[in-house]
């Protein structure tokens, strides 16, 4: 989603973000999921990636009341900053709900095709994809950590600062993508399934033109955007923080399956 963020694809006049591309990369370098030893190790993480995966969007939107609220209840106009963070969220829950990738295919004659929402939201594309490769319906799990960790996004990303509203929005971001990108390695060394077949991951990362990308430009401007000079520190402190809770999340899951578990086979 950002990976030119952590390569360094700024575009500000100074170097606003060094110390947190050079953190964020040391920590995503060593990620949980990296370490994948089994099959089993993924099916097991799976229900709580899929709880990750359809809480987001609701999650994404909800952050706005808590912003429209504070302009309420002061009677006042609402800041510049959170029209910004609020149309980027916008556009990432309109991405996920398949809305973005309909009116591209279809134009705006394909409006009503928003609905078909089992065919189109990004959750039901993964639910699809986990049925594929284990053979089985699967439901999400909000158990803990999953349940712990998504109120821990709650609260970021609807925060009255806009400093820690961005700090989640780019630790989600960055963390989203290395979990995909993981999953998708580890899914192609211990599987077998024709990879072509599993459209959520080779729309995400796995295409010659991946969807992920995109966003970069987006999220760069809204941090631009947001983020001044004197801020880039404590932008810097309370990105690493969620990042940090972000990866404790992918280890907890991730540790639920002995990596020591292997079929006869191997894998």
């Amino acid at each position: 989603m950002i990976r030119n963020l952590i390569n360094g694809n700024i575009g500000c006049n100074y170097m606003l973000y060094d110390e947190f591309k050079l953190q964020s990369r040391e920590l995503l370098n060593q990620h949980p999921f990296n370490q994948i030893e089994s099959k089993e190790q993924i099916i097991t993480l799976l229900p709580h990636f899929l709880g990750l995966s359809l809480a987001f969007p609701y999650i994404q939107a909800g952050s706005q009341l808590s912003l429209v609220l504070e302009s309420i209840n002061a009677n006042q106009d609402i800041s510049h900053h959170a029209e910004i963070t609020s149309v980027v969220g916008n556009f990432l829950c309109w991405d996920e709900t398949g809305g973005h990738y309909i009116i591209e295919r279809y134009g705006k004659g394909g409006l009503p095709k928003i609905l078909e929402t089992k065919k189109y939201f990004h959750s039901n594309l993964l639910r699809r994809d986990i049925k594929i490769l284990t053979g089985n319906e699967i439901i999400p799990d909000f158990s803990d950590p999953t349940k712990s960790y998504l109120l821990l996004l709650i609260k970021g990303l609807s925060n009255k600062d806009p400093i820690i509203r961005c700090a989640y929005m780019v630790a989600f971001e960055i963390h989203a993508s290395t979990i995909i990108e993981s999953l998708w390695v580890a899914i192609k060394k211990f599987f077998f399934n024709d990879t072509n077949e599993l459209i959520y991951f080779k729309s995400h990362v796995g295409d010659d033109d991946p969807a992920e990308a995109y966003h970069v430009d987006m999220v760069h401007k809204m941090l631009e955007l947001i983020i001044c000079k004197k801020e880039a520190l404590r932008f810097q402190e309370q990105a690493i923080s969620a990042l940090t809770e972000s990866l404790c999340w992918s280890s907890s899951i991730l540790s639920f399956a002995p990596a020591s578990t292997r079929d006869n086979n191997g894998y």
